[in-house]
C-alpha cells in the first residue's frame, strides 16, 4: 500500500492537478449547499490523525486555502521571472475562479504559454455578500490590495451566482407549471425583482470603494453563461418541484433568467468608468459542462480566454 500524505502537506501542495488526485467528487451527497462541497478527501491516500486534522476537515474553507497556497507560489514564480512584464492582478471569486476539481478560470490564467500574475483570494461557494463582509480581513481582496507593494492594477471579480441560485434558491424565482405556459410565464418576476437589486447594490458598493480607496485600480467582472439543467440540486430539481418539463422549456427558462441577470449586471457596471463587463453567454458549448453550473476544463479555458482578452484591452 502506498504511503499516505499527511493532511498538512496536502494543504500546502501546489494547486491544480497535483492536489486533485487526493480528492474525489461525491455526487450522492445531497446535503450540500454548493456543488464544490461535494469535493471530499480520499482517506485511502491522506492521513487524518490529529485533532487539528479533524478540525480542519470540519471546515470546507481548508480546501480553498490549499488551492490558494499553491496559486500564491505560482504567482511568486511568475513575478520572479525577469521576462514578465504583464500586469499584477488580484482575483476575488466563487467556484468559477476556484474549483477544487477542475481547471477553472484562474488556473488557466496562471498557466500556459503566457501566464498572468494573479493573486487569488477566491473560494468556491462564496457569495458576493460574504466577499464584501470579509474584504478587509487577512487574505481577502481589499486587504491584499492595500498592503501590496507594488499594488495590483487590475481586480478580477466572479460573483453573484451563489447569491442568485445557491442552496436551491431558483425554486423561489419560478412559478408552478400549468399546461400551455411559456418560459416567460414561468419566471416569477416579482421575486426576481426582490433578489437582483441587493446583489447589484453589493457590486456598486465594491466598485465605489475601489474607486475611492484605489483610484488607479481597474475591475473586470463577468456574467455567467447559460446553466445546463441536469437534474441536480441547483437547476434541475427546483424546476422539477415546479413541474416544469425537462428539455427545451427548462433551458428556455434558464436563458431568460440569466439574460435578466447579465443585463442588470452590465447596466450596473456601466455606471463606473473603471469597470469592465465580460459577456460569457454562449461561450461554453453544450458538451463542455461538468455539471449544471460549471464548465469543464475545456469550457473554462474558453471563459479564461474571454477574460484574458478583456485584460489585454485595458
Amino acid at each position: 500500500m502506498a504511503k499516505k500524505i499527511k493532511l498538512n502537506r496536502l494543504r500546502l501542495k501546489e494547486a491544480g492537478r497535483s492536489a486533485d488526485k487526493y480528492l474525489y467528487y461525491d455526487k450522492k451527497d445531497m446535503t450540500v449547499a454548493w456543488p464544490t462541497q461535494r469535493a471530499k478527501v480520499r482517506q485511502d491516500m491522506v492521513e487524518i490523525s490529529t485533532a487539528a486534522d479533524i478540525e480542519a476537515m470540519s471546515k470546507y474553507d481548508w480546501i480553498c486555502d490549499s488551492q490558494k497556497n499553491g496559486r500564491h507560489t505560482r504567482f511568486r514564480r511568475i513575478i520572479g521571472n525577469s521576462g514578465y512584464h504583464g500586469p499584477r492582478l488580484v482575483s476575488e471569486g466563487d467556484s468559477w475562479f476556484l474549483h477544487p476539481l477542475l481547471l477553472d478560470v484562474i488556473d488557466h490564467l496562471l498557466r500556459g504559454r503566457n501566464p498572468l500574475a494573479v493573486w487569488s483570494t477566491d473560494c468556491a461557494g462564496d457569495t458576493l455578500s460574504t466577499m464584501w463582509k470579509d474584504r478587509k480581513t487577512r487574505g481577502e481582496y481589499w486587504n491584499h490590495i492595500f498592503w501590496s507593494i507594488p499594488r495590483p492594477t487590475i481586480m478580477l471579480l466572479s460573483a453573484g451566482g451563489n447569491d442568485l441560485l445557491g442552496g436551491g434558491k431558483l425554486y423561489f424565482l419560478l412559478n408552478d407549471y400549468r399546461r400551455g405556459m411559456t418560459a416567460e410565464d414561468l419566471i416569477n418576476k416579482t421575486e426576481v425583482s426582490k433578489v437582483l437589486p441587493p446583489i447589484m447594490n453589493l457590486f456598486s458598493a465594491v466598485l465605489s470603494e475601489l474607486e475611492r480607496d484605489f483610484p488607479r485600480m481597474r475591475l473586470i467582472a463577468h456574467g455567467y453563461d447559460y446553466p445546463r439543467p441536469m437534474n441536480d440540486l441547483w437547476i434541475g430539481q427546483p424546476m422539477q418541484r415546479r413541474r416544469i418539463p425537462a428539455g427545451q422549456l427548462q433551458r428556455a427558462v434558464v436563458k431568460i433568467l440569466m439574460d435578466m441577470y447579465n443585463t442588470t449586471l452590465q447596466n450596473t457596471l456601466a455606471n463606473f468608468s473603471h469597470a469592465t463587463y465580460v459577456n460569457l453567454r454562449d461561450v461554453v458549448p453544450a458538451n463542455e459542462w461538468d455539471d449544471e453550473i460549471h464548465p469543464n476544463d475545456n469550457g473554462f479555458a474558453k471563459v479564461a480566454a474571454k477574460i484574458r482578452t478583456a485584460i489585454n484591452n485595458l
